[in-house]
This record gives C-alpha cells, structure tokens and sequence, in this order.
C-alpha cells in the first residue's frame, strides 16, 4: 500500500479543496463581483454627457480603460489568490474587467486605504481624515467576505495536514476517512476476487474434505 510523503499528501490536500469543497466557487464568484464593483465605480468618473455627446464620434479618439491597480491588501481577490508573503511584498494588484471608453480628462485613482496617516505639517501632528472614497472603504464588504474564503480554506487545509500526519500510507487513510478514496494520487482501487466456492467444496468432498468426524483418514 503507498506510503504517504509530503507531496502526496499536499496533493490530497489540493485535490479535497479543488473538488471536494466549495472554495473554487466562492472565489470565482467574488472574483466577478470585485470586477463588476471596479468597473462600476471607475465608470462612476466618467461624465454622464460624455456618451450622448460623442455617440456620433469615432470611438477610436477616445482612450479605453479595462482594469484597476490597488495596494493588494486593499483588494479583494488578493485575499484569495496569495500567500501570506505575496500579500506582505506585492506591489501591486490589478483588477481588469469589460472595458469603456472615456474622455481623455477623466482620471481614475483612489487611495488605498481609509486610514490616511497622520498630518506631520501641524503642529502638534494631527490624524488626517478618513478617506471614505479609498478603494478599502468602496470594496469593504468584499474584502470582508474574501477574508471569510481566505480563512475558512486555511482552517480545511490545516484540519486536513493534522489528519494526514497522523497516518502513514493509504491502507491507514481509507481505513480512518474511507471519503478521501478519491483524492488519493495514483490510486487504483483493488477488484475483488468473486470464486464460486461450489465446484471447490465438490471436488475437496469428493476426497473426503470435511467429512471424517475424528480427523483426517489414515
């Protein structure tokens, strides 16, 4: 029976998260509502003259804008797609999504994050304000709901890794989480052998088997 090793078992691990859960799903749709929120507030900064007033124009005169970039802890997918040390160094993450033209002065940035610092021009410094336009405080609500992803995958996969420690090949896996047969890498399950013991039992009685009620005939 195969022995587990580290790989085998992260490959277990990935298999019951990719196909056995949810998670796939989640991030995917908070993925759309991250790009569709984006677009809709970038598209926010677009006049609402601006496509009455040049429907009759080229549309190639006017730029195209089609994605985002924010500090990734301010972003919503980041928390489903980085590690622990991507999220700490990235510099940058980008959201795309269907893009629309604009006109050639509308402009697009927002801060990242509603904390703002401390204004160190007065004297004594003083906090500046929230920012309540920064791309943390429009995508709050799906930053909190990545987080939740985030954290609910990170409990499955550790549950999983104690699980997978605690045994040390197949035999010990299905015996203990029959479940995870199908996440087992390389696994074929055994096909039993099916003898009809009734030809066995005529030729062994033909000889006696079973038959003597003080032992085997001299």
């Amino acid at each position: 029976m195969t022995a587990l090793n580290k790989t085998i078992r992260q490959k277990i691990i990935d298999s019951v998260i990719q196909k056995g859960t949810t998670i796939p799903a989640r991030k995917q749709e908070l993925k759309k509502k991250t790009a569709l929120r984006v677009r809709e507030l970038d598209l926010s900064r677009v006049p609402a003259e601006f496509g009455p007033a040049t429907k009759t124009l080229p549309p190639e005169w006017f730029p195209l804008n089609g994605s985002s970039q924010m500090n990734p802890k301010a972003c919503p997918d980041s928390y489903v797609e980085l590690s622990d040390e991507q999220l700490r160094t990235q510099w940058m993450a980008v959201v795309s999504y269907e893009p629309f033209r604009h006109p050639i002065s509308a402009r697009f940035h927002r801060k990242d994050f509603i904390d703002q610092g401390m204004d160190h021009g007065a004297r004594p410094p003083v906090k500046k304000p929230d920012d309540m336009e920064s791309w943390e405080a429009v995508l709050a609500d799906l930053i909190t709901e990545a987080k939740k992803i985030r954290a609910d995958e990170a409990q499955a996969r550790e549950e999983l890794r104690q699980f997978l420690q605690s045994v040390n090949n197949y035999k010990q896996v299905l015996e203990k989480m029959p479940e995870l047969e199908k996440h087992l890498p390389d696994y074929s399950k055994p096909m039993p052998l099916t003898v009809p013991v009734g030809p066995i039992l005529k030729t062994l009685g033909a000889l006696g088997f079973d038959q003597s009620k003080d032992g085997p005939a001299a």
